[in-house]
């Protein structure tokens, strides 16, 4: 069974439901942080830059799991999403060390 999800206003492509329940947290953090953006950026610009970026991440993180869902090897999977853990916990560490900054 395949349904359509929109997201700010445009339509996306089909996606399974599996693949949406696993996606619907990503993307509600994604218009959230779009919101906060829109709150404390002035500038259109740097907000366009940062909204386009957010979007950027998301999509590719909705894709990767899509992909993952429907790969037949669970070992393969299992593989890929241990990496893709990893990547995620550097990126985690990266943006703890910048707030430590401030």
């Amino acid at each position: 069974m395949v349904s359509r999800i929109g997201f700010s206003g445009t339509e996306r492509k089909h996606v399974s439901p599996e693949t949406e329940k696993l996606t619907v947290k990503p993307t509600t953090s994604a218009e959230l942080l779009r919101s906060l953006i829109n709150s404390v950026t002035s500038d259109y610009e740097d907000r366009l830059l940062l909204q386009d970026s957010i979007d950027g991440i998301r999509r590719d993180a909705e894709a990767f799991i899509s992909y993952l869902y429907c790969m037949t090897s669970s070992v393969k999977r299992n593989e890929l999403l241990s990496v893709y853990r990893q990547i995620l916990k550097d990126m985690i560490g990266k943006v703890d060390t910048l707030l430590k900054k401030k």
